[in-house]
């Protein structure tokens, strides 16, 4: 009877139960998402070969995934997301060759995305799960790759810096070793450059010195400029007082000499009528 069953799609109904284990094996499209759906993913699936698309979301499956993917090569689209599953993705997903979309979001699962990294993905969402470690450099060239909610690790794992507080002290990188009959100063003595300040801070204290250099000379420079203006403002209010004291004293001067000047005139001319009076007597005479 399900020898000609290409496709079975019970979506969105109120069913429940365990997902049934005799499933046909001629079965293309199996679509049972937003039902309730409960127990395990069955193991069955490793015979359905010629299946293309599988949607399972949105039920209450718990358990780990099965290692069922041997023989699903043309699998194309797998749909396990918002379900109770657990446990790390099976190896045998890696013999999906070409699955190109696979949503795993809003599960428990957990371990690292390694059996994922050579498949032909476009579509990759596994947000709100447990997976560690970092992901695989060859998944960041997936176009639509979600993983949010995850706590994984660097994608890139940090260079080492060029002193490690978690070296052996019998063995520190890049120690230097004094020759013979030479007393080891305290840059060549094991574990005490980590204790100086690193070259980062010496630079930041540079630089805030150069900074503080700047800024008192800016300051400085200001308040000489200051100081001019007020000194050239000083002495275009005090030359006009001066120069009006020298028009004033001018004015004093010159009244004085006009002064002297016409006295002279009058005692002159005051003493000339003496003298012709004189003469004429000595002539009356």
């Amino acid at each position: 009877m399900f020898a000609s069953i290409k496709a079975i799609d019970l979506s969105n109904n109120q069913i429940g139960g365990n997902i049934p284990s005799n499933l046909p094996v001629t079965m293309q499209n199996f679509f049972l998402s937003a039902n309730q759906f409960s127990g395990s993913i069955p193991d069955s699936l490793s015979s359905l070969t010629m299946l293309t698309d599988m949607s399972l979301n949105n039920n209450n499956l718990s358990g780990e995934i099965p290692d069922a993917f041997q023989s699903l090569s043309g699998l194309i689209n797998l749909d396990l997301s918002n379900n109770k599953l657990s446990g790390s993705l099976p190896p045998s997903m890696e013999n999906l060759s070409s699955l190109t979309t696979l949503r795993l979001q809003a599960n428990q699962l957990s371990g690292t995305l390694d059996v994922l990294q050579d498949l032909p993905l476009r579509d990759l969402n596994i947000e709100n799960n447990l997976f560690n470690g970092p992901i695989p450099e060859k998944m960041l060239s997936i176009p639509s790759f979600k993983n949010d909610g995850n706590p994984f690790n660097s994608t890139v794992a940090p260079l080492p810096g060029p002193t490690s507080p978690l070296a052996p002290p019998h063995a520190p990188p890049h120690s230097v070793v004094p020759a013979s009959g030479q007393t080891p100063t305290s840059d060549q003595t094991p574990g005490k450059h980590a204790d100086g300040p690193s070259a980062s801070e010496g630079s930041n204290s540079s630089q805030k010195k150069n900074f503080l250099t700047t800024k008192r000379v800016v300051w400085i420079s200001i308040a000489s400029v200051l100081l001019f203006i007020i000194l050239a403002l000083a002495l275009l209010l005090f030359m006009p007082k001066c120069s009006r004291g020298r028009e004033e004293a001018g004015g004093i001067f010159k009244r004085h000499q006009v002064g002297a000047y016409r006295g002279n005139r009058e005692n002159l001319v005051g003493d000339a009528p003496l003298t012709t009076t004189a003469s004429q007597t000595e002539k009356g005479e």
